[in-house]
């Protein structure tokens, strides 16, 4: 049975890292709106209005399609990331900062930066990889099966 799981979950990777970004976040946002009476909707937009309780509805409302857009976005993301050779990701990404990095880097008294996990941590661990020295801190996942998968 986890064999056939772990299939399934390739093949929708394999799937999902079809689109190039454009298009993947079209459907993101399709799927964002068609999920409004969904539980992820409803509690989105219960943590936002307990985040902000002088923002208006509509504010929230918006806000709450924006997270669940970028949610559903992360998804082709992480596809991308398993699916495309190194050169197509990177053609894709824009990079912003790279001097203050090198610039940081050039103590050589070491560096650490802290990213949010899915979609920017796999990427930056594949950008950094590429082009400096780096060590990342990684916990396997709960399912053991999936551990070949994100490897």
């Amino acid at each position: 049975m986890i064999r056939i799981v772990r299939g399934m979950v390739r093949l929708v990777l394999w799937g999902a890292a079809l689109p190039n970004p454009p298009l993947a976040r079209k459907i993101a946002r399709l799927i964002a709106r068609l999920s409004r009476f969904t539980e992820s909707y409803s509690v989105t937009q219960v943590n936002l209005t307990t985040c902000f309780p002088d923002e208006d509805l509509q504010w929230v409302r918006k806000l709450t399609r924006q997270s669940l857009e970028d949610m559903y976005f992360m998804f082709f993301e992480i596809a991308q990331l398993r699916h495309w050779d190194y050169e197509r990701l990177m053609a894709s990404v824009e990079v912003e900062g790279q001097v203050l990095l090198d610039e940081a880097l050039s103590h050589k008294k070491g560096l650490l930066l802290l990213v949010p996990h899915f979609g920017n941590w796999e990427l930056m661990c594949a950008y950094l990889g590429r082009n400096y020295a780096l060590a990342a801190l990684y916990d396997p996942p709960k399912v053991a099966s999936l551990q070949a998968l994100i490897v």
